[in-house]
């Protein structure tokens, strides 16, 4: 909940507020691009922190992290606010590296889908009381006063992982294994390939995608700092309600099994960009990205954990995050180079195609998406 208070005010507005510091195109896809700069150094983070107790790890550098962003009532240029998030995104891509083994001991295996989406269910409630709040307090605070103040609510959030106990133990066969490289796993388990293949277009697309959108919202439809906040709040609430009904799929069914859906909910997205001439379809975006979020949000974790079972999970992350560190690298600036040449509307055209392309990849050995007609004559998915 904590956590929900500090990102409903940061994760909203943090390329909004660059833009309007007088912040380059490149500079808001640099800053876009910065979390998976940091992330493809994981395998470093994974051999460096791997067997250190995870807990303390993502309150050590998540806490560093945040309290960073309190540094930017110091200055109030575009380039130290760049700078201040850059460090930020550092220390985050460290934490993010063993959250995933630290989830994975926090919680029992049969209702750890659920568990999660109660976590989140909190933490969204938190965040769309706090991006409402951003909304009427950036235009008259300023952004380095309200990003400082709502920083200390992540620093907070991070020393409650001091209270969190383990409850499933760490695997014998975990334990003992040598951790293996990233080659090692995307060349032994082939599924794992797959499923990095097909997310990484998919990530893509959307990454590539995302300063693309902040610049056509503040440039072409010139909407408010309000009306961000009203987004914001839609995508969150849509999320709130997506968390409760996914993480039960998700230990009904399975995490790949969801991760199939969210993957073709994406089109969506990217199809209301790319008709979009006032803000008011963006009203139906945000409620599509808030189921896309929490799919995305939940999958993730839960696919490494389901691909890794008894191997090493900070391993198996750490090639997860890798994948996301490149992605994360390429999509942005991609899309700020690409601009110029395609357009808003040529730039949202290629995601969908970049998306088309991860379901195909994914359903390439028969494992992905079948459709087919029942005896009733329903069409299914």
């Amino acid at each position: 909940m904590l956590y929900g208070l500090f990102f409903g005010v940061i994760g909203p507005f943090v390329l909004v507020q660059a833009r309007r510091l007088g912040a380059t195109p490149f500079q808001v896809s640099f800053l876009a691009a910065l979390p998976s700069i940091w992330m493809m150094l994981s395998p470093l983070w994974a051999a460096l922190f791997g067997k250190r107790n995870p807990f303390q790890t993502v309150m050590l550098f998540d806490g560093i992290a945040r309290l960073l962003l309190t540094s930017l009532v110091w200055r109030k240029s575009s380039n130290w606010y760049v700078f201040v998030f850059c460090l930020h995104y550092l220390f985050s891509a460290v934490s993010a590296t063993v959250y995933g083994k630290a989830m994975r001991l926090a919680y029992p295996v049969e209702s750890r889908g659920r568990l999660m989406g109660w976590v989140r269910v909190g933490s969204s409630a938190m965040q769309m009381i706090s991006t409402f709040l951003a909304g009427f307090l950036l235009p008259v605070w300023g952004v380095h006063k309200v990003f400082a103040l709502f920083a200390v609510f992540g620093v907070l959030s991070s020393l409650s992982f001091a209270r969190i106990k383990k409850i499933t133990d760490e695997s014998p066969l975990e334990k003992e294994l040598n951790k293996p490289s990233s080659l090692d796993i995307l060349r032994a388990d082939r599924e794992y390939r797959r499923y990095n293949l097909s997310l990484f277009s998919v990530g893509l697309a959307n990454l590539m995608s995302a300063p693309v959108y902040v610049l056509f919202q503040v440039d072409v439809l010139k909407i408010s700092d309000g009306f961000v906040s009203t987004l914001a709040i839609l995508t969150s609430l849509t999320a709130v309600v997506s968390y409760f009904f996914l993480g039960r799929f998700i230990d009904r069914y399975s995490a790949p099994y969801v991760t199939e859906r969210i993957f073709a909910l994406n089109l969506g997205l990217h199809l209301i960009y790319l008709w979009a001439k006032s803000p008011w379809p963006l009203l139906i975006a945000a409620l599509l990205q808030g189921i896309i979020n929490a799919g995305h949000d939940l999958v993730v974790l839960n696919n490494v954990i389901h691909y890794a079972k008894e191997r090493e999970i900070s391993s198996y992350m750490a090639v997860h995050i890798t994948f996301l560190g490149l992605r994360g690298t390429i999509g942005p600036l991609l899309g700020s180079f690409l601009l110029p040449l395609l357009s808003f509307k040529g730039i949202f055209f290629l995601a969908l195609i970049i998306n088309c392309f991860g379901i195909i990849q994914w359903s390439a050995e028969g494992k992905g998406f079948s459709m087919r007609f029942t005896s009733k004559g329903k069409f299914i998915i």
